[in-house]
């Protein structure tokens, strides 16, 4: 299931949280499927590393947001679209039969793994660095640590890695990696998310247009050192429920 939703838009990023307190990360998740906003659940799950909980919808398998208290908060964010020379749906074509293939593992099922069965913030970035993925990806990771935050962006056996403070939306950070950016506003929302990280609101408060548009479906702010956790789920570029504040 996560492969054939993996068909959107998001954006992540890591700072310093305005308290001192570790690292936050804020993500939104921008799908265009309606009603997706409704129907999210945050999911208390327990692996071999710990508990953690998983910012999801019910039978989805894998993860794309999610927060482990005391090691680390992690989102998934879908990459360019590689250019096989098809056009675009022949590109998606290719793409799909690479996927199965290749028989290696989703991206957003390594991040579940990574979310289970890592115990360190320095594993994690590890196993989601290695372990070859079915289709590119990029992941943004924060530590409970100061300054522990990385995005790595994914090839399916190479990775590039951006310390934090950074960014990213649907658009190759590192020079020379080609790609249809998965949205024509994705430069413009990693400029105003990188103006935005730096204020001193907690929360959602750095929501703005367009990392805010219709197809938002999931906002989200996580910090592993405190436990916090901010859930607020959209449709229609309004929210559709109130905000969720969990201190784990």
């Amino acid at each position: 299931m996560p492969d054939f939703c993996y068909q959107g838009c998001s954006t992540a990023g890591i700072a310093e949280a305005p308290d001192g307190q570790g690292m936050r990360m804020i993500r939104t998740l921008d799908w265009p499927l309606d009603r997706l906003g409704r129907n999210v659940v945050v999911s208390r799950q327990s692996g071999g590393a710990g508990v953690w909980f998983n910012v999801t919808w019910p039978g989805f398998v894998g993860a794309t947001t999610a927060l482990a208290p005391g090691r680390f908060a992690g989102a998934l964010n879908q990459a360019p679209s590689a250019r096989h020379g098809v056009a675009l749906v022949g590109d998606w074509a290719a793409r799909r039969w690479n996927r199965w293939r290749n028989g290696r593992v989703p991206p957003g099922l390594l991040l579940h793994q990574v979310f289970d069965e890592c115990t360190s913030f320095e594993e994690a970035v590890r196993v989601l660095t290695e372990t070859p993925i079915s289709l590119p990806a990029i992941y943004t990771l924060a530590g409970a640590a100061p300054s522990r935050g990385v995005v790595i962006e994914r090839q399916e056996t190479t990775a590039q890695v951006h310390q934090a403070p950074v960014c990213v939306t649907n658009h190759w950070l590192t020079e020379g990696l080609t790609g249809r950016p998965r949205s024509v506003h994705s430069r413009d929302r990693l400029d105003i998310l990188r103006g935005r990280m730096a204020a001193s609101a907690d929360g959602i408060a750095w929501l703005a247009a367009p990392i805010l548009d219709d197809a938002t479906r999931l906002v989200v702010t996580a910090n592993a050192a405190t436990g916090q956790l901010t859930v607020q789920e959209y449709e229609d570029g309004a929210p559709v429920t109130s905000v969720l504040r969990l201190v784990a």
